[in-house]
């Protein structure tokens, strides 16, 4: 309910967030890592820290080193979301083999 509905946060502890924003523009997919606040830091969003702290299979530096953020907006097709979907999926898959 608190959050804003045309974004998209997502985290890989086990991958390099920035890894997977430059893989993905290959595909011209666009996205960026860490926090709207924070974008520019090289250090971990504060408001990724926090969250990945609710979850305890990993350190929240991890959890928040492997994020993605995506914004949708009034262009965004379903078939957009399918896509990149599918192009994220082969990603996390490509670079999990070789990590």
């Amino acid at each position: 309910d608190n959050r804003l509905p045309s974004h998209v946060s997502l985290s890989f502890a086990d991958l390099e967030g920035e890894s997977l924003v430059i893989a993905l523009s290959d595909y011209n997919i666009f996205c960026s890592t860490g926090s709207a606040c924070t974008s520019r830091e090289m250090v971990p969003s504060h408001v990724l820290l926090a969250l990945s702290r609710a979850k305890h299979d990993v350190s929240p530096e991890l959890r928040a080193r492997g994020s993605l953020r995506f914004t949708l907006g009034p262009s965004t097709t379903r078939s957009d979301i399918v896509y990149t979907l599918r192009v994220l999926r082969r990603m996390v898959e490509r670079f999990r083999e070789v990590s």
